[in-house]
């Protein structure tokens, strides 16, 4: 994993950057050494961002680190599931 890691962290920054966000490539780095998952965190604050939702870069990487995935969360709030 770790040979992908400069090319994951780059990827992902320019995916925040482009949707708007201010996140910092030090951020993303320091995430993904913590053991979250970068790329579910910017695609969580970046659907977050379209959608008008006040979702933090903390908050995001805190559910993530919780083992949570925020993406799915995101999407949830977004377009509800119906539970049958």
């Amino acid at each position: 994993m770790l040979r992908k890691f400069p090319q994951l962290i780059t990827l992902n920054y320019i995916t925040a950057r482009k949707a708007g966000l201010k996140i910092s490539v030090e951020e993303l780095e320091t995430h993904f050494m913590a053991g979250g998952n970068v790329e579910n965190v910017v695609k969580s604050l970046v659907a977050a961002f379209s959608a008008n939702i006040d979702l933090t870069e903390k908050k995001a990487k805190a559910i993530d680190l919780a083992g949570r995935d925020v993406y799915e969360a995101v999407k949830n709030t977004v377009v509800p599931k119906i539970i049958e």
